[in-house]
């Protein structure tokens, strides 16, 4: 009774086979069992595997070549051994429950389990499976497909779904940055030929590096310190990029006034306080390259948020067009939250 490769040519032969496991039952054991199997060319990528072994030792009986490319192994490394022999389930309590199910159920449909491969690598299979009646003995004739190579397509489908999201959150929060109004509030003035003396237009205007703000501050007339945001929880804390923070305690130790502006939709009110807000890490490479070039000994642990939270208590006021949010911000917030909403008055 070997069951050999489910292919077109093969088909008649097979079909006699399983019927020949019919044949060993009783008229009243047989009576009511139906087979149904499905047959593909050789060679398709959708050839299952068909194994039947005993059910109390799992013992293989006869397997076809589709479950030996499957699994790696040699038919006479297989025939004649049990599926724990050759290890074959990485979860033997899965196994333990599988066969349970099938003992009192007398069959299983549609199972997505795990396999071992002779090479330890482990994939997935779609099987099915029923007990049937060979020669006195209860056996396990199953039908399976190897779904590990759809199953890794799937998953490198939702890793990229998730780059892109990221990469549109990255965007989208660029955008709404108050960089390109002060860009062009720069290029207003500086372009203006009204009775501004070019000394005067460009007082307004003077870049700084980023790290240099505090020293600035120290040092010369800051009347402000604007900043956008990305999220803003309901007690005030402001999540926005890296570096906020730092410019918030800076403006706090000089005494500057600190505005967080936004849009009302940033405003979260079912985040209770920033410690609640998720704080994203860019990879390490932003860090430890630089123009293709490692700037790092190799291996460095590297650290890189993309996000830092602002407290509320260092924010002079939070700004939207909803409206000036001030401390209290649990007061005010929802405020400005109810007037970004409303519809503007018709003239």
């Amino acid at each position: 009774m070997c069951i050999r490769d489910r292919v077109y040519k093969e088909h008649l032969r097979l079909e006699h086979s399983i019927r020949q496991i019919v044949a060993f039952m009783s008229e009243e054991e047989a009576q009511g069992v139906e087979v149904d199997v499905v047959f593909v060319d050789d060679g398709s990528p959708d050839a299952s595997a068909m194994i039947i072994n005993t059910l109390d030792d799992g013992r293989f009986i006869d397997a076809n070549d589709s479950f030996l490319d499957i699994v790696g192994y040699e038919r006479d490394e297989v025939m004649g051994h049990t599926i724990s022999e050759l290890d074959i389930w990485p979860h033997p309590d899965k196994r333990d429950a599988f066969l349970s199910r099938v003992a009192a159920q007398g069959a299983a449909h549609n199972l997505e389990v795990a396999f071992r491969r002779k090479s330890g690598e482990i994939g997935v299979t779609l099987l099915s499976a029923e007990v049937v009646e060979l020669d006195g003995q209860r056996c396990l004739l199953t039908i399976a497909k190897d779904m590990t190579e759809r199953i890794q397509a799937a998953q490198e489908r939702e890793l990229l779904i998730q780059e892109l999201d990221a990469f549109a959150r990255t965007v989208a929060h660029d955008l709404k940055s108050p960089l390109s109004p002060i860009l062009g509030y720069a290029d207003l003035l500086l372009s203006d030929s009204g009775t501004l003396s070019d000394e005067a237009r460009r007082s307004f205007v003077q870049i700084i590096a980023d790290s240099a703000s505090g020293y600035v501050m120290s040092t010369r007339k800051v009347d402000a310190v604007v900043v956008g945001c990305d999220r803003v929880a309901a007690n005030g804390d402001a999540a926005n990029k890296i570096g906020t923070y730092n410019l918030a305690l800076a403006a706090k130790a000089h005494q500057v006034p600190f505005y967080v502006c936004g849009p009302a939709s940033t405003i979260d009110l079912n985040t209770p306080s920033g410690a609640q807000s998720p704080v994203e890490e860019g990879p390490a490479e932003e860090l430890t390259w630089f123009a293709g070039q490692p700037i790092a000994p190799a291996g460095s642990p590297a650290f890189n948020p993309a996000f830092d939270i602002t407290p509320a208590e260092l924010i002079t006021a939070i700004i939207t067009e909803g409206g000036v949010a001030r401390p209290p911000f649990d007061w005010s917030l929802p405020k400005v939250v109810a007037g970004a909403r409303k519809p503007p008055d018709l003239p």
